[in-house]
């Protein structure tokens, strides 16, 4: 029998966020890979089925996070004043 991974997200954010993913690779492992990338997530007016690739497309939930690859150099920016409690 499979068991659910529960996931709780508790987030409080109280100035503009920035999350910069490191992964312990090489540089050159991104550079292979192409441009680092940035990610928004907006609590309020996001839309998860934006592309969350600009402010104004920003996705509504971090759980959008776990359907993307992240590499070394991807950054994810949080919209200032946002509370997220996801499950």
């Amino acid at each position: 029998m499979l068991k659910k991974k529960l996931i709780v997200y508790g987030l409080t954010l109280l100035g503009f966020g920035v999350i910069n993913f490191s992964i312990a690779q090489m540089s050159s492992d991104r550079e292979k890979a192409g441009s680092p990338r940035t990610y928004y997530i907006d609590g309020f007016q996001g839309n998860d089925a934006n592309s969350g690739r600009t402010i104004s497309n920003a996705w509504k939930h971090l759980s959008k996070l776990s359907q993307i690859d992240l590499k070394p150099g991807d950054s994810v920016l949080l919209k200032r004043g946002t509370v997220f409690f996801e499950i």
